[in-house]
């Protein structure tokens, strides 16, 4: 006989499913931790964010440091000690300052050999005069001078910019130079027009071929304004609050301002700070950095 097999019991209890209260439970645990996953992405986005800003705010300034430093080791080459090769013109309060540097382009300096005087129009500039008693102006010694500087402004263009300089009254002025002469018994350089800003003597003044950088703060950009032309300054960084400049001299002190008369040769090192800020979702951030560079061309003096 055979036995059956006994029928399986499935009662209601065995099988049921979750209730609702569960699932709301589940359902509400699974929103808290879905919130709080997502609102530690949305805080490490915007710590990431953050971090960018901040990192772009550090290149701006160190880029704009680069191209600094490479003016400031350059200062004052070719350049005697009176001459002005840096400036600083310090800006009132927590105003930016304004730093000057300037270098001599070429060997070649050339003295002015008859007066210039204030407000006077004349165009020649005379460097070589027949029968002087000022041994830097004999004609027949200036003949090198004559040529380097004409080949110098023709392969220019045929117009550069030069510097007039007293260095008794440290009053100097730029000027465009077009041409040059040789009657016979003079040479001269020949600027394009105007008046002229200051007087210039025989004896203590000279005209150069310079490079000359005035760096400045306007409207948040860090600008050069070449050779004393500002109508067409050319931009550094953007995004720039202010800069502030001091020298460091040999004596131990430092100068917030340095004038026509301090000695150049005296500076140990120019120190710079440039500052910048930004703001990431109301949230302000700011930048600053400071460096110090060494006028390479003092070892020369």
């Amino acid at each position: 006989m055979k036995s059956t097999p006994s029928s399986v019991n499935l009662s209601n209890s065995s099988c049921r499913g979750f209730t609702l209260p569960e699932l709301m439970v589940a359902m509400f645990l699974g929103l808290v931790v879905g919130a709080l996953m997502l609102s530690s992405t949305l805080a490490n986005k915007q710590a990431y964010n953050y971090d960018l800003k901040r990192i772009m705010l550090d290149q701006n300034l160190r880029s704009g440091m680069d191209i600094l430093s490479a003016a400031v080791r350059v200062a004052g080459e070719n350049l005697p000690t009176s001459f002005p090769a840096v400036e600083i013109i310090n800006g009132l309060g927590s105003a930016p300052d304004e730093l000057i540097i300037r270098r001599n382009l070429l060997d070649e300096v050339l003295p002015v050999c008859s007066p210039i005087v204030l407000g006077a129009g004349g165009l020649q500039v005379y460097f070589a005069v027949a029968g002087t008693t000022t041994s830097a102006c004999t004609y027949s010694g200036q003949t090198h001078n004559y040529t380097t500087w004409s080949t110098y402004r023709s392969s220019e263009g045929g117009s550069v910019r030069a510097y007039i300089y007293d260095v008794t009254a440290k009053q100097g002025e730029f000027f465009n130079y077009v041409n040059e002469g040789n009657t016979g018994t003079a040479y001269y350089i020949l600027r394009s027009g105007g008046s002229w800003s200051y007087s210039y003597p025989t004896a203590s003044s000279s005209v150069y071929i310079l490079e000359e950088w005035r760096i400045k703060l306007a409207s948040g950009i860090l600008t050069v304004e070449e050779n004393g032309e500002p109508a067409t300054p050319k931009n550094i960084i953007a995004g720039v609050d202010n800069l502030q400049v001091s020298a460091l001299m040999s004596d131990g002190s430092t100068k917030t301002s340095f004038l026509r008369t301090d000695n150049w040769s005296e500076i140990t090192a120019l120190e710079l700070t440039l500052s910048a800020s930004t703001s990431y979702r109301k949230k302000p951030l700011s930048r600053t950095l400071t460096t110090r560079f060494f006028p390479r061309n003092i070892l020369s003096k």
